[in-house]
């Protein structure tokens, strides 16, 4: 993705937190990467591994985010980084 944006470029990434609910949860494939009952592999970011996997590509912020914003019902909210990188 970075070899692709302009100079000045921004691009951003979603990704799961390992604060979420569902850490932790289903067979655990490798390091903080977990297959669900349904067969799905979901890999889990925490702040170090932002810094390793980002910081060489231009990354400048990253922010827990909750999903819904506002809990309703039963349900726990999703918790999910948010990671900004621009190109310089």
């Amino acid at each position: 993705c970075y070899n692709q944006l302009e100079a000045g470029g921004i691009m951003v990434f979603v990704t799961l937190s390992t604060n979420d609910y569902r850490f932790g949860m289903g067979l655990q494939i490798s390091e903080n990467t977990f297959r669900t009952k349904h067969g799905i592999s979901l890999y889990f970011l925490d702040a170090k591994k932002i810094a390793e996997e980002f910081g060489s590509y231009g990354l400048y912020e990253f922010v827990e985010i909750n999903e819904p914003s506002l809990k309703r019902g039963l349900k726990p909210s999703q918790k999910f980084w948010k990671i900004s990188c621009r190109k310089s």
